[in-house]
């Protein structure tokens, strides 16, 4: 990957002219027009933290309960918790980079800062990124979801990083994905997909009812309200029910 393949693909995205960008609880979140440089910056740094921590990283393509005119990204880090502060910071200064050779200085900066060396400078010897540095993409179905998780494919590729899409998922399915294939344990990394996620809610929620789970009756259904917040998870809920019966 070479300097000039990068500034290629930030220059084919500018950054709205006098648009601030903030990144908080929420990640960023804006309309979904203006977004498309904060998405390839984003990839970027996903690739960067993850080199830094050689584990997963999630980058969620979503703006929650948002009007479908928004959309935005969550980060999450190799605990499945919320990114942490200091690369917040980051996140802000490279997506609020004016043009796209200061957004280029930007990441060689934050590349100095947290002495990780990811061959921008090819007069230096590249150091071993680990096998176990990737990002973990996933998304709602709002309508541009899509095309701007591509954004973030492209980037970390031109990079040379490791990227899996995992299509459209919930927020917390990303965070349960992240958080095990990060775990030492071998069994927990078997469970950073879909299915495991599935496997296990079932298995917990079955524990949870106990005796009444074994006591249920067919014939006597009971009634179970189920908030999916116009989001992802009115479509999971019926693979959930499956599994359940």
């Amino acid at each position: 990957m070479s300097r000039s393949a990068l500034l290629s693909l930030l220059g084919k995205h500018p950054k709205p002219v006098d648009h601030v960008f903030s990144y908080g609880t929420a990640g960023f979140r804006e309309k979904a027009a203006i977004l498309d440089s904060v998405f390839v910056r984003m990839g970027v740094l996903a690739w960067m933290r993850a080199v830094e921590k050689g584990a997963a990283i999630g980058l969620m393509v979503t703006a929650s309960h948002n009007q479908v005119a928004d959309n935005g990204i969550k980060l999450v880090d190799p605990d499945g918790g919320m990114l942490d502060p200091t690369w917040e910071g980051h996140a802000a200064a490279l997506a609020n980079a004016p043009t796209p050779e200061a957004a280029l200085s930007a990441i060689e900066n934050i590349a100095k800062t947290v002495n990780i060396n990811i061959g921008l400078d090819e007069s230096v010897s590249i150091v071993q990124i680990k096998d176990t540095a990737k990002v973990f993409v996933a998304r709602d179905t709002r309508p541009h979801s899509s095309k701007l998780s591509k954004l973030v494919l492209a980037a970390v590729s031109c990079l040379g990083g490791t990227v899996h899409d995992f299509g459209v998922l919930t927020t917390p399915q990303l965070h349960f994905c992240v958080q095990h294939q990060n775990s030492n344990n071998p069994e927990d990394q078997k469970l950073a997909n879909e299915e495991g996620y599935y496997s296990k809610l079932v298995a917990s929620y079955q524990q949870l009812v106990g005796e009444h789970f074994k006591r249920y009756d067919p014939n006597e259904p009971s009634k179970l309200i189920i908030d999916a917040g116009f989001g992802v998870g009115k479509y999971f809920i019926f693979i959930i029910g499956c599994q359940q019966k």
